[in-house]
């Protein structure tokens, strides 16, 4: 994935954050979309969906002499993706989620994680 496009990922997610009006209270609810090599969404979307298919989120596990970050996200049409990683940079930002999170993450041929970002913000608060 080029920088080019990881910035386009989020520049969307703070255009996004634009759209929304600075209310107190305010809440959206973003559905998980899926492509071919990305997928992006709120936990509070998958988790508030209509259907029972929808869903994303990642974890971090640690072991002695290293650790190791994995994603997965499955749109409401059931198309998944998933991406791991080694990457120190990437298992920190994988850390970060909460359940006030929208998550963006891009994935390469062989399912190695190449940029993950997290947007926690109070418009995601389940």
């Amino acid at each position: 994935m080029s920088h080019s496009r990881a910035f386009a990922a989020l520049a969307l997610g703070a255009g996004l954050l634009a759209a929304v009006p600075a209310l107190g209270g305010a809440h959206v609810v973003f559905s998980v979309i899926v492509g071919p090599d990305y997928a992006y969404g709120s936990l509070d979307g998958a988790r508030a969906s209509a259907n029972t298919t929808e869903q994303l989120g990642c974890l971090t596990n640690g072991y002695p002499g290293g650790a190791y970050g994995f994603c997965r996200a499955t749109s409401a049409a059931g198309v998944n993706l998933t991406c791991y990683t080694f990457d120190p940079s990437i298992i920190g930002a994988i850390r970060t989620i909460d359940s006030e999170s929208y998550v963006t993450f891009y994935a390469d041929k062989g399912g190695m994680c190449t940029m993950v970002s997290i947007d926690t913000n109070s418009v995601y608060k389940p």
